[in-house]
């Protein structure tokens, strides 16, 4: 038999309000939620420890720059939501854009990005990453034939947001994702106004 619209829409709110209970937390009380970690250092009892911590900065915290068990609690939260295997969080929406981008691209390679891409994106990928001789090609991000014209031998990146800042505009995310791996590029998406509420990339 199949599913009752009930167990469908239990089903929905399941996946939609599971990043808001947890376990009871001994650790803090039994605290609802996790409380924030304010310092920006953490001590050791020795410097054996320390000097491990540093061999896992990911895993044990240090420096709250690079790592604070509030925002790591977040990130499980958010992986849990995209249904990924890990997520990053960053101080700024750039900064992770940024990040991700400089991660995948290197001098001489080629980038194409839907030119509806939120303002400072566009800023930093045609402006800025010029300097360091990555280029980008700006599309009409709705045709996969401009995505396909676009493309160079030397095409590394697919940068995709959709739906686009103020327009809304959509892109077929799974031909242009099917498209990059053909070239053996990567695909990155921006998924501010959809969230993974509504999108999962």
């Amino acid at each position: 038999m199949g599913e009752s619209t009930a167990d469908t829409e239990t089903k929905k709110v399941s996946e939609y309000t599971r990043v808001v209970y947890d376990p009871i937390d001994t650790r803090h009380y039994g605290a609802i939620h996790t409380p924030i970690y304010q310092n920006s250092l953490f001590a050791f009892e020795n410097y054996d420890q320390f000097d491990q911590a540093f061999q896992d900065l990911q895993a044990i915290p240090v420096y709250s720059r690079g790592h604070n068990p509030t925002v790591r609690y977040l990130e499980h939260k958010i992986a849990d939501l995209e249904e990924a295997e890990e997520a990053k969080c960053f101080s700024s929406g750039m900064a992770a854009i940024t990040a991700a981008i400089l991660s995948t691209v290197s001098q001489g390679d080629h980038i194409i990005c839907v030119n509806q891409v939120y303002g400072p994106t566009r800023e930093f990928l045609g402006g800025y990453l010029q300097k360091f001789g990555i280029e980008t090609t700006f599309v009409d991000g709705s045709r996969i034939e401009a995505w396909e014209e676009a493309v160079r031998p030397n095409t590394r990146m697919f940068y995709l947001e959709s739906p686009t800042t103020q327009l809304f505009q959509l892109q077929d995310i799974r031909a242009c994702t099917t498209l990059a791996k053909s070239i053996g590029a990567l695909t990155i998406i921006d998924n501010t106004w959809a969230t993974p509420v509504f999108q999962k990339p």
